[in-house]
């Protein structure tokens, strides 16, 4: 578990099948994922089995995002290892109505911190595609750096990235 001043993330369950079919479902928050169209009940399911053998396999995964004022299910954040890469990277998707609150930039924050501090990662990556500013607006919040432009399944990406040392530093300048 990981834990915020509003936030607290999670390991996934099957209990989170519905807000993520909600979630999922959401034209505008899938707009950016994948092929841009929303997942179906079974492409959701088979997304969470995935999310949990993560958990289990690595110990970190895209986590449930509960918001502690009301304990409400407001998305998910995480780690996770690009397939067939060495990059470990931070996602996240919140329900449109928590959007422009600072939830994704705090809940990334937090996994950064849970990264390198308790799992000792040297380097985490994000990707973005072009059009979603918001996206590239949380990253450098985070203390993350554009990279390069490439492609991520089948789509142009803006690659994101901080190692180590280097979110060590903003994040001590960030809190003077």
């Amino acid at each position: 578990m990981i834990e915020s001043p509003r936030l607290i993330l999670r390991p996934l369950t099957e209990d989170d099948f519905i807000p993520l079919c909600v979630l999922f479902a959401d034209p505008e928050v899938m707009q950016y994922i994948g092929d841009g169209k929303p997942r179906s009940p079974q492409s959701t399911a088979t997304y969470l089995q995935w999310v949990i053998e993560h958990q289990q396999r690595y110990g970190f995964s895209l986590w449930a995002v509960i918001r502690k004022a009301d304990d409400r299910w407001i998305g998910q954040c995480g780690l996770w290892h690009v397939e067939h890469t060495e990059e470990i990277e931070l996602g996240y998707k919140l329900m449109q109505d928590c959007w422009g609150q600072g939830y994704a930039t705090e809940a990334g924050w937090a996994t950064l911190r849970y990264g390198f501090e308790t799992l000792g990662l040297m380097r985490i990556c994000a990707i973005a595609q072009p059009a979603n500013r918001a996206s590239q607006r949380v990253m450098e919040k985070v203390g993350m750096h554009y990279e390069k432009t490439g492609e991520f399944d089948g789509q142009s990406c803006f690659y994101y990235a901080v190692n180590r040392d280097q979110w060590n530093a903003f994040s001590k300048a960030s809190a003077s």
